[in-house]
């Protein structure tokens, strides 16, 4: 009983401080909106896929019925190919002045579940060098990967397409984990005023600050009309007496 009265309580002090969490969710994420819109320079991706096999060792075959075996060899290929080697040879053809170094940085290789395709995403503020990077990167890949890795195939599956569009920042998602850190902040610093605030709100509050019984409450009256007090912020003001 006294855990769902605390329930009931926190909910109170959240509903009555409401305005608070409504303002610091729509500053924070207007402010990640905004930082996410005009401060951040957008990015683009440019993709290709690649997929690998792997022939009979006693037949020369290709067989595509030892998932294991090609499986191993995309594992390779993802760490063949981000190789200084590999992203030496990657500069020198793409003809953009990177390092090997700041190429590392730009690909991201990944295995398409558990399978024998794998896809190598190359993305840059400027979706030409996307392209460009990962056209090389495609071209290159196969023979360095089969020049470590003697057993199988690498070919290409899906060349690169120029992007026309930024796959970066995500201004949606940047503007709700704004909108959540504000509604953390907010709801932080409710609880600050709340723990400091020493002033009695409710007679649950009078019985809970000093452990008295309230034995009775007097409504506030206008001295010179004789009248109980106008309602202010929507309740009466009443004082309470207690006993020792």
């Amino acid at each position: 009983m006294s855990n769902n009265i605390d329930i009931i309580k926190i909910l109170q002090i959240l509903l009555r401080r409401l305005w608070i969490i409504v303002i610091f969710i729509l500053i924070f994420a207007a402010m990640l909106f905004a930082y996410s819109k005009y401060f951040i320079e957008p990015t683009y991706t440019a993709t290709t896929t690649m997929y690998v096999y792997v022939e009979d060792p006693q037949t020369g075959a290709i067989t595509y019925y030892d998932p294991t075996a090609a499986q191993k060899l995309v594992d390779s290929a993802l760490i063949i190919l981000k190789s200084d080697t590999v992203l030496a040879k990657v500069a020198k053809q793409s003809e953009l002045n990177y390092t090997p170094t700041q190429i590392k940085k730009m690909i991201s290789v990944s295995r398409l579940q558990e399978t024998e395709f794998f896809t190598v995403s190359v993305t840059t503020n400027n979706p030409q060098h996307a392209k460009i990077i990962a056209d090389a990167i495609g071209s290159i890949a196969p023979d360095e990967i089969l020049r470590f890795y003697k057993t199988g195939t690498v070919e290409v599956l899906d060349q690169s397409v120029l992007p026309v569009s930024p796959s970066g920042p995500n201004t949606s998602q940047n503007t709700l984990v704004g909108g959540l850190i504000g509604f953390a902040i907010a709801i932080l610093l409710i609880f600050i005023i709340e723990m400091f605030s020493t002033t009695i709100k409710t007679e649950q509050d009078l019985i809970d600050t000093f452990n008295l019984p309230v034995l009775g409450s007097i409504p506030e009256f206008d001295a010179s009309s004789n009248k109980t007090a106008k309602k202010r912020r929507g309740s009466n003001r009443y004082g309470y007496y207690y006993s020792k």
